[in-house]
């Protein structure tokens, strides 16, 4: 029977760390002492590392100089016991890409999760690059701020040529604001 049982923790350990191995996220795994001790493939390419390279390193290698002394205060509270805040929540950040490819901070989607093993508490977070998002959300505004501005009459429409929305230059050149006009056809 204990052969059994080791067998079927092996299997689930062998599991799990396929599961993170070839997780599309980033996932790393820090101590109560602040060091990581796990960090998977996704996290590495990420942030420009070899494998195994972060094993050992302070977590705050990977997080930017701005944000250190505010992780520094929620990690002392959680391992004190504190309420944890970002348990569950998924919030963006920046992570710190590694100095040799210029130290650029990359933007991420960051979730949080804790967990106890034998009386020692490991912290485990799951990062998303959001680069490309921000990217699009950025040329978004960009685009957004050019109809706005421009001295010419814009119409937005839908699928079905609901007009969705229209710019001051179109309130100013026919007269209807744009909540006249939202809802109606050209």
């Amino acid at each position: 029977r204990a052969a059994q049982a080791e067998e079927s923790l092996c299997r689930g350990e062998a599991l799990l760390r396929a599961m993170v191995e070839c997780a599309p996220d980033g996932i790393v795994t820090i101590d109560g002492a602040g060091n990581i001790r796990l960090a998977n493939p996704a996290v590495e390419r990420m942030l420009g590392y070899g494998p195994g390279e972060l094993i050992g390193q302070p977590v705050t290698t990977i997080i930017p100089e701005g944000m250190r002394e505010s992780h520094l205060r929620g990690f002392e509270r959680l391992s004190a016991g504190g309420e944890p805040r970002l348990l569950g929540k998924l919030i963006e950040v920046a992570a710190l890409r590694r100095e040799k490819t210029g130290g650029v901070e990359v933007p991420v989607e960051l979730s949080l999760a804790i967990a106890k093993h034998d009386q020692e508490i490991l912290f485990t977070a799951s990062l998303r690059d959001i680069s490309e998002r921000k990217a699009a959300e950025l040329k978004m505004r960009r685009l957004a701020g050019a109809v706005e501005a421009a001295d010419e009459a814009i119409v937005l429409t839908d699928i079905n040529s609901d007009i969705v929305q229209v710019n001051p230059a179109f309130s100013r050149t026919t007269g209807y604001t744009a909540d006249e006009a939202i809802g109606q056809t050209p």
